[in-house]
């Protein structure tokens, strides 16, 4: 893939081999980048995890402090 040069100022984008133009590649790397970012958005990072470890260990020790 690289850029031919035409006659003035007009600069177009060669085909690959792969068959696809350039169009259609940038419409697939954002559809992937997509699916990426939705895979991260629905994972539980470690700061979160840690807070609700914290609160459940926190309810439990009030709960057990409670009944005695």
């Amino acid at each position: 893939m690289g850029l031919v040069n035409t006659r003035g100022s007009t600069i177009t984008m060669s085909n690959n081999n792969s068959g696809f133009t350039q169009k259609e590649l940038l419409k697939l790397v954002i559809e992937r980048l997509d699916r990426l970012e939705e895979k991260l958005d629905n994972k539980l990072d470690k700061s979160e995890f840690y807070k609700v470890l914290g609160l459940v260990a926190t309810v439990i020790l009030i709960v057990g402090s409670l009944t005695m």
